[in-house]
């Protein structure tokens, strides 16, 4: 029998999230209850229905706090640019900040690749809505450095992702351990560079 231990109500959500992301990463979504979301967050049975009506709410909620946190670093990286920075170097930025994320938040960049968490196809609206930032950030960039006559007046749509899928891939094997810690630096940059070399003007 779990033993409940003192929590302040209000982190009381937060401890919720962080147990159901520790506990998918060994364990598909559709085995974890939200008996055991609680016995991992160490709080009663029925703490987990002061925030969450079902477990499926408990997911989307978590999804959309680790997307607004993928956001909101990126947007961090970009908006400490010095004003007037060229957009291009904005998107090598926004990469290498997409890149730091899936290293330095490991467990949430990996919950939000779960096709069974974001799958474009049958995803909720709410967690629709918030993914699309991070993508309208990088079009943005790319519509602006396309007017500039920096990158090809191609398809915006196939720029960008080419350049998602090009960070998403990178993550990836980064975090399989495919780059040596010390070399991660200078391989996203170098990786940036080709990636956005496909598509200068």
């Amino acid at each position: 029998m779990s033993r409940s231990r003192p929590y302040h109500h209000g982190q009381l959500r937060n401890s919720l999230i962080e147990a159901l992301l520790s506990l998918a990463q060994n364990t598909p979504l559709a085995q974890i209850s939200l008996r055991e979301v609680a016995k991992k967050a160490g709080v009663s049975h029925a703490a987990p229905y002061h925030h969450f009506e079902s477990k499926e709410a408990m997911i989307e909620a978590t999804t959309i706090e680790c997307l607004r946190n993928l956001s909101q670093s990126l947007r961090n990286a970009v908006e400490a640019l010095p004003a007037g920075t060229h957009p291009v170097q904005k998107i090598k930025v926004l990469g290498q900040a997409y890149i730091r994320f899936a290293l330095e938040r490991p467990t949430e960049f990996q919950f939000i690749n779960r096709t069974d968490v974001c799958n474009f196809q049958n995803m909720s609206s709410a967690i629709r809505e918030v993914s699309q930032d991070a993508i309208e950030l990088l079009s943005q960039l790319v519509l602006e450095a396309q007017a500039l006559k920096a990158l090809r007046a191609d398809n915006p749509a196939i720029q960008v992702l080419a350049l998602w899928s090009t960070v998403q891939g990178l993550s990836n094997l980064m975090l399989l351990g495919f780059v040596p810690p010390e070399q991660v630096e200078e391989t996203v940059g170098a990786v940036m560079d080709v990636g956005l070399g496909r598509f200068e003007a």
